[in-house]
C-alpha cells in the first residue's frame, strides 16, 4: 500500500497549520492583553498608595537597621547583666559557705567554754558542798 502526497497537497495542509496556530496566537495575544489591562487598573487604582510605600522605603530600612542595632546592643547588656550576676552569686555563696564554717566552728567554741564553765561550776559547787 503506497500513499502518495502531491506538493499542492502538502502546501495545503501547510497553510492550514499556519492558520491554526495563527488563530491561536490571536487567542494567546488578546488574554495576555486582558491580563495587562488588569493589571493596570490595579496598579493606576493604588498608585498614591505605591508611591506612598516607594517614598517610605528609606525610613524603614533605616529603623529596621536602627532597631537591629538596638536589639543587639540589648542582648549585649542581658549578657553582661548575667555574668555580673552569676558572679554575684558565686561570691554570695562562697561568703555564704565562710560564714556556715564561721558559725560552726563559734558554736564548737560555745560548746567548750559552756562545757568548762559547767565543770568549773561543779567543781565549785562540790567544794562547797564537802566544806559543809
Amino acid at each position: 500500500m503506497q500513499i502518495t502526497f502531491e506538493l499542492q497537497d502538502l502546501l495545503f495542509l501547510l497553510v492550514l497549520v499556519g492558520i491554526v496556530l495563527g488563530v491561536y496566537l490571536i487567542i494567546v495575544l488578546k488574554n495576555l492583553n486582558n491580563a495587562i489591562k488588569g493589571i493596570n487598573r490595579v496598579v493606576e487604582k493604588n498608585e498614591e498608595d505605591i508611591n506612598k510605600t516607594v517614598a517610605n522605603l528609606p525610613k524603614i530600612v533605616d529603623n529596621t537597621s536602627k532597631i537591629t542595632d538596638e536589639v543587639k546592643e540589648s542582648v549585649d547588656n542581658v549578657n553582661s547583666i548575667t555574668t555580673k550576676v552569676k558572679g554575684g552569686v558565686d561570691t554570695a555563696s562562697e561568703t555564704v559557705s565562710q560564714t556556715a564554717s564561721t558559725v560552726k566552728e563559734s558554736a564548737a567554741d560555745v560548746t567548750t567554754y559552756v562545757t568548762l564553765i559547767t565543770e568549773v561550776i561543779k567543781a565549785v559547787a562540790n567544794k562547797f558542798s564537802k566544806s559543809k
